[in-house]
């Protein structure tokens, strides 16, 4: 909560309306992460790297809660 908060001010001059959306979609995406135990940095790099090559329908799968999961059945899969 802290750092929005700190932010408020800032947040006023974006310099355009998208840059406060796409801001406001990466905020979304690392609160989903902590909120599930996901370290944010991670996912981030995991999700950047693999997206270019999937399609529309699969994207669905780099959702952070899908994901957490597919890397735990991953982990389970390979114990």
């Amino acid at each position: 909560m802290r750092p929005t908060a700190v932010g408020k001010r800032d947040y006023l001059f974006f310099g355009a309306e998208e840059a406060g959306e796409r801001n406001a979609v990466i905020y979304t995406l690392i609160a989903n992460c902590r909120m599930h135990g996901i370290e944010p940095l991670e996912y981030l790099k995991d999700v950047l790297t693999r997206l270019p090559s999937m399609t529309n329908q699969q994207v669905q799968e780099l959702t952070p809660l899908k994901w957490k999961e597919s890397r735990n059945n991953a982990a389970a899969q390979a114990a």
